[in-house]
């Protein structure tokens, strides 16, 4: 099926009204279904491309977040404690945010009393939630000791979730954290990270806009970031139900 086929679906739903802009931003999405393959085979993309395919990548992706976990934990060894690992998973998101305007998970990102956290990513480390075929448990082990540690070997070509931008996103956290302990990076989350707020003892989600803020972006270019992602969630959404 191509991509004028599934768009002249869309249009058939009562629900869609579809923009120029609407088609565009499909357009693009339909064009990640390829992209993958490109990564593959180590094709370069320009900066404004690669913040774009930042944008369209930016909906929950159960595999891609746990090819990130394994990765981040090999880095260290064979096991990482659970919150150090969710803080540099966290601290991924913010910093593809600042490079490319989407997190790479596309995970809702949460205040709670130890830091900011990826509140589906959480769920899983925790077992609160069930793996899908090839996600979490096929890449991580369950929490023993309020540590987590990786099934299997990782090597990079396995990695099919994440592509070469992904990988470079990784290895600059890991060069300004992986050296952290579980309690030094849990501290830099608390005072580096102005979206986190203390929920004292609760929970409360983080805004995008409230991170891009942070970030150091102005209030309208972080609501237009924002919207980006809300409106690429949708999209993905909508395709999951064609």
């Amino acid at each position: 099926m191509n991509c004028r086929t599934i768009l002249a679906r869309i249009s058939l739903l009562p629900q869609i009204r579809p923009t120029s802009a609407f088609i565009q931003m499909a357009e693009f999405w339909l064009f990640r279904l390829n992209l993958l393959s490109l990564q593959s085979l180590n094709v370069s993309f320009s900066p404004p491309l690669r913040t774009l395919i930042g944008v369209i990548a930016s909906m929950f992706n159960e595999r891609k977040v746990a090819q990130m976990a394994a990765y981040l934990i090999s880095k260290e060894g064979e096991r990482m404690s659970h919150l150090k690992l969710m803080k540099l998973l966290y601290l991924a998101d913010r910093e593809a945010m600042a490079q490319y305007g989407a997190p790479l998970s596309g995970d809702r990102l949460v205040s709670m009393p130890h830091g900011p956290v990826l509140s589906m990513t959480l769920n899983l480390m925790d077992g609160d939630t069930e793996s899908a075929e090839n996600g979490w448990e096929a890449w991580i082990s369950d929490k023993e000791n309020h540590e987590i540690a990786i099934v299997r070997p990782i090597v990079r070509n396995q990695l099919n979730e994440l592509s070469a931008a992904d990988i470079d996103v990784l290895d600059d956290v890991w060069k300004k954290f992986g050296h952290m302990s579980k309690w030094e990076i849990r501290d830099y989350s608390h005072t580096h990270c102005p979206e986190w707020k203390d929920p004292r003892g609760s929970s409360a989600p983080i805004e995008y806009e409230d991170v891009f803020v942070a970030l150091g972006r102005t209030h309208d270019q972080a609501n237009e970031l924002a919207a980006n992602i809300e409106a690429e969630r949708s999209i993905d959404r909508l395709f999951a139900t064609l």
